[in-house]
């Protein structure tokens, strides 16, 4: 069994979940839905009917061939999903392209006209879709192939195209991104399927986008890792997410403050297992190295000095991590998951960090198909460029409740905005692919935007999260003096029931207060995150100014 609220495992006698703390046995604890292939927690009716419309897009029979079962049984677990995921808010209707009994394959360009047809179809009918969750790699539903130079790639692979209307979206518009300048379809996500897959795998994944579905994915602790040599290009882009990174600022050896630089030790050794928090985090953000080299399957980083390459990530890694999570990587061909240009057909699971982790607990996972272009340290004068922008983007729409299909697209609409390095502003829009459900969204304490208004109706107004920070002990005179200049917070008193609170919940005794940072929302309800220092590491409390709720996050050393 899994938490209904975080979706980590629990025991059948648990009455307290062991991360999130959630009581387990109240009154507000969902009722278990008749599932079949399903081993869920969740309410039977969630507030009204379901407010967003969308497409599961597959073909049952090559899905089939590819899990070792039949049709009939792909078809019954995507009937049990579209409808679970309906009590959810969002009402999909699943595509089956086995119905053509096609024997020599689809172009993308049939695919994106049967989508436009049907999505024309259900607009007259009153119908609003919004979402296109693919359910397959390339071999299955095909990933359109665009023409576009990249070092030594000629082409780039992206679920752009079916974002657009048949017709409109030429790979003219495509390529001078002309196509932005018109009303997109439809919000795409896909969800490829490794080749060493079983049904068992399939149910899993899906299993986990449906916990997300529920209550949203859990934002309270980030993990960050980077390039040495790209460490304050990657502090820029986490600017603003400091109270959900942990605070090794002491650890000076693998820590750039909260972001981790790549290791000089072998990922497998315990030393390593010791010094990365990666297993209790929610969101993880990656600027590594990564190619698609044949036998090369983990990302890397690079010493200072010599230049010499170090494994930074393996996928055995994500696929330990023990929460529901978000993965956005940076590293060239991230978003990789074919046997070769020439092959369509999926990887195995331990070949790739995309698939390991969408086979894990990843529900969302932002990468690129090709080469990845971001600035360096030696040129950090100049800001964040391309897939730096994109990243840094994505991350703060989602941290303002925008699925992760929303945050996808606002966040290219902002790159066009952004008047620098605008060839790797055309590639990054172009390469950079969204697996999993589009749909889902990170927890924001019950506070959403309204689901009815889309990312595609809101693409020139967007409303930031602005952090401040109130309080840092290393820079201040004193916590007295600092309560004095604030009008708003009393954080003494604050910071004496959050004292009591840490002793209470965790039997943690009085520890030193090193930093307050207030986020402050332009629409919604703020929150305050205080980052205390222990013996054995650092804990993040973030306290909600209208629920009122209290969540705590500890960061062992």
């Amino acid at each position: 069994m899994y938490c209904y609220n975080c979706g980590s495992r629990i025991e059948p006698n648990d009455h307290f979940c062991a991360h999130c703390g959630v009581c387990l046995g109240d009154e507000e604890t969902p009722r278990r839905l008749a599932s079949k292939y399903f081993d869920i927690e969740i309410a039977d009716v969630k507030g009204d009917s379901p407010t967003d419309e969308g497409y599961v897009l597959t073909d049952s029979l090559r899905l089939a061939e590819r899990l070792s079962t039949n049709v009939q049984t792909i078809k019954s677990v995507l009937e049990e999903f579209v409808s679970i995921r309906a009590t959810e808010g969002v009402r999909y209707n699943v595509l089956d392209l086995h119905v053509s009994e096609r024997q020599n394959g689809i172009s993308w360009q049939e695919c994106q006209r049967f989508l436009t047809i049907r999505y024309h179809q259900d607009l007259n009918s009153g119908k609003r879709p919004v979402y296109l969750f693919i359910i397959g790699g390339d071999d299955i539903i095909p990933m359109p192939t665009l023409p576009l130079k990249i070092n030594n790639d000629d082409t780039v692979d992206s679920d752009l195209p079916y974002a657009y209307l048949y017709g409109a979206a030429t790979e003219e518009g495509l390529l001078n991104l002309g196509v932005f300048e018109r009303q997109i379809m439809l919000l795409v996500g896909r969800l490829p399927v490794a080749q060493d897959a079983l049904l068992a795998d399939f149910i899993n994944m899906l299993n986990n986008a449906l916990y997300a579905g529920y209550r949203g994915l859990p934002r309270h602790a980030m993990h960050a890792q980077c390039d040495p040599n790209w460490k304050v290009i990657t502090r820029q882009v986490t600017r603003g997410f400091e109270p959900y990174l942990p605070c090794n600022e002491a650890n000076t050896d693998y820590y750039y403050g909260p972001i981790m630089l790549t290791p000089q030790f072998e990922p497998t050794t315990p030393a390593f297992q010791q010094s990365f928090p990666y297993k209790e985090a929610d969101i993880f953000y990656y600027n590594l190295h990564g190619t698609n080299l044949h036998g090369v399957d983990n990302f890397a980083g690079y010493t200072y000095q010599g230049g010499t390459s170090q494994r930074a990530l393996c996928p055995r890694n994500m696929a330990a991590v023990a929460n529901l999570n978000i993965v956005v990587t940076e590293a060239c061909y991230g978003g990789w998951f074919k046997q070769s240009i020439y092959n369509s057909q999926s990887k195995k699971k331990e070949e790739t960090i995309l698939l390991s982790s969408l086979n894990a607990r990843t529900v969302s996972y932002l990468g690129s198909s090709r080469v990845a272009y971001g600035n360096t340290d030696k040129q950090s004068q100049n800001g964040l460029l391309a897939a730096d922008i994109l990243a840094h983007h994505f991350l703060s729409y989602l941290y303002q409740g925008y699925t992760a299909g929303e945050a996808m697209h606002a966040s290219k609409i902002d790159m066009l905005n952004i008047p620098r390095n605008v060839e790797g502003t055309r590639i990054t829009v172009l390469e950079f692919n969204l697996f999993g459900d589009p749909s889902l969204y990170v927890d924001t304490h019950g506070l959403r935007k309204d689901s009815g208004d889309s990312a595609y109706a809101r693409k020139a107004e967007t409303a930031r999260t602005h952090f401040s920070v109130e309080y840092e002990e290393s820079k201040s005179g004193g916590l007295l003096e600092t309560v004095r200049r604030l009008v708003d917070h009393n954080f003494k008193e604050i910071d004496q029931h959050l004292q009591r609170y840490l002793y209470d919940m965790w039997n943690i005794e009085k520890c030193a207060l090193q930093r307050v940072v207030k986020a402050s929302p332009k629409a919604g309800v703020g929150e305050t995150a205080y980052l205390y220092l222990t013996d054995n590491g650092s804990i993040s409390v973030v306290t909600n100014s209208e629920s009122h709720k209290v969540t705590c996050c500890l960061f062992e050393k």
